[in-house]
């Protein structure tokens, strides 16, 4: 691996799930130029049937990525693998259609080194006009709580010591994109819930910026499919982490506000969509209630 300038902090393990893309991912890659040392390492968990990441990864020799492969679908279920093969101090699972923008490397390893007590670093996304992206980001710096834990990453952002895994364990591989399960995100904040219950530091830091496209769907019918399996992730997860009816109200008094605005400016399939957040939300809360204390279905030791 072609050293950067040596920068002071910790190594990092690169931890890339992969499914369908191949040109998203060499640019993933040739955005690590420059930014990773000769100690970090590159995991790619590659998810496809056939051999189509090959040539992507021999054209970044430079940077000595790994080839692992994963048995089953599911982001979730790669990060696990990937955690069976990382093997530095700060951990990183970046999305394979996104990109490190310049000097992020550096600002983890500045935050990780500044901040020894904190066990995961959140950080935010930008597109390639340097606009927000995958939500809204606070501008200030944030310690993560069970009440405002949904603003502090997306699983793309977060930067995990190792010890956090020995106390929180992985992702929970039923929850996130690709499982084919009701659960269609939220697997991020499951783990951060779990390790704040464990008694780990999470903090935001938005001088950690990592690039990642905005992307809307334009066909009715794919957003309200697609935001229904979000919305149902999210109440998943704050049913299975034992959030109360008083905890949960908020995350249905918001979706219920824009239900009854819109239908005041007869916006009909705004009307339909949060009406599908505000029941969704509600059926994955229950869901998750009912599954509290079940064991979590895999994690570093359990993922092969």
């Amino acid at each position: 691996m072609t050293p950067a300038e040596p920068a002071a902090g910790p190594a990092l393990s690169i931890v890339i799930p992969s499914l369908g893309r191949v040109d998203e991912v060499a640019v993933l890659l040739a955005s690590l130029r420059g930014q990773c040392r000769a100690d970090d390492e590159v995991v790619v968990v590659d998810q496809n049937p056939d051999q189509r990441l090959l040539p992507v990864l021999a054209a970044a020799a430079d940077l000595g990525p790994r080839h692992v492969r994963a048995t089953a679908r599911g982001a979730s279920h790669a990060r696990n693998v990937g955690l069976l093969h990382a093997n530095r101090d700060l951990i990183w699972f970046p999305d394979d259609d996104g990109w490190a923008t310049p000097g992020q490397l550096d600002a983890v390893r500045h935050a990780a080194r500044a901040e020894p007590e904190v066990d995961v670093f959140g950080g935010r996304c930008v597109d390639e006009t340097g606009a927000p992206s995958m939500g809204r980001w606070p501008e200030q710096p944030v310690t993560a709580t069970r009440r405002n834990v949904w603003r502090v990453g997306a699983e793309a952002t977060l930067y995990f010591r190792r010890r956090f895994f020995e106390r929180a364990g992985g992702f929970r591989e039923s929850i996130g994109v690709g499982t084919g399960g009701r659960w269609g995100a939220g697997e991020g904040q499951d783990l951060l819930l779990r390790g704040l219950s464990a008694g780990c530091r999470i903090v935001y830091r938005p001088a950690i910026v990592f690039g990642h496209p905005n992307k809307f769907e334009t066909d009715s019918a794919a957003i309200l499919a697609k935001g229904a399996s979000y919305a149902r992730g999210v109440g998943y997860v704050m049913g299975v982490n034992d959030y109360s009816p008083v905890e949960m109200a908020p995350h249905l008094l918001k979706p219920l506000i824009a239900v009854v605005g819109y239908a005041l400016m007869g916006r009909i399939g705004r009307v339909r969509y949060y009406a599908g957040q505000l029941s969704n939300r509600w059926i994955g809360w229950r869901a998750g209630r009912r599954d509290r204390g079940h064991p979590v279905d895999a994690g570093p030791s359990s993922a092969s």
